[in-house]
């Protein structure tokens, strides 16, 4: 579950960090393996498998 708090701006603000270049894919619309590698000690080793579902694409009208 995700929990949401109030805080002061002041705590929050100026510390964003920018995903460099190198870790988003060429159409801007996914990550990189090499981001991936960054990412997998973060995690650990026992992550779960995560499948996604296909559906052919649905038309609206003519």
């Amino acid at each position: 579950a995700v929990r949401y708090e109030l805080a002061d701006v002041k705590a929050i603000a100026a510390k964003t960090r920018h995903m460099p270049d190198e870790f988003i894919n060429a159409e801007g619309n996914h990550v990189t393996e090499a981001f991936r590698h960054y990412l997998r000690p973060l995690l650990g080793s026992d992550r779960p498998v995560l499948e996604r579902l296909w559906a052919p694409a649905v038309k609206f009208g003519d």
